[in-house]
């Protein structure tokens, strides 16, 4: 996994025996990178709390080099998307599925276990195992993994631990 700190002030660093992925800037989020990863056909699922911020996720199918990935993420106001990464700009962006469930923990330090399944063009979003949505979309179809913290007006600090990977 990624570790350290970004000219922005946003870090990636294993302590306390978690993970910790912060944003301090206003209107921003930060994606931590597992390196190495490349996945296809495969399940992912994570332990999130937020401690300070908005809101959290995860990214899958990631070309972290060219900021290239899915974004899979949850807030405090109980609402989720998914998303699309064509490039560095967020802008460019596009949203494939979005909405409001209401099972989704939204106090501070609470725990949310987000997963994803991937498999031949169809991914399904879970909050708590329970799908909330299911999209097909087959423009990444591998690549790595990671966690992101995101600030919509809320220094983000927030954890993920028992990250699980099963290929499919």
């Amino acid at each position: 996994w990624q570790e350290g700190t970004e000219s922005s002030g946003a870090t990636c660093q294993f302590a306390g025996g978690v993970y910790h992925a912060t944003q301090p800037q206003k209107g921003q989020f930060h994606a931590c990178f597992a390196q190495s990863s490349d996945f296809n056909d495969f399940v992912y699922q994570v332990q999130m709390t937020i401690f300070t911020g908005d809101y959290g996720g995860i990214v899958f199918c990631a070309d972290s080099a060219s900021s290239k990935f899915y974004l899979f993420r949850i807030g405090r106001d109980a609402l989720f998307s998914l998303s699309r990464y064509v490039d560095g700009n967020a802008g460019h962006a596009q949203i494939l599925s979005q909405g409001h469930a209401l099972f989704i923990h939204t106090d501070l330090n609470q725990v949310n276990v987000l997963g994803v399944v991937v498999q031949h063009g169809t991914i399904d979003l879970y909050v708590g195992q329970q799908r909330i949505a299911s999209y097909n979309d087959s423009t990444y179809m591998h690549g790595q993994i990671g966690v992101l913290a995101g600030d919509a007006g809320n220094s983000a600090d927030i954890t993920f631990s028992n990250a699980k990977v099963w290929k499919l």
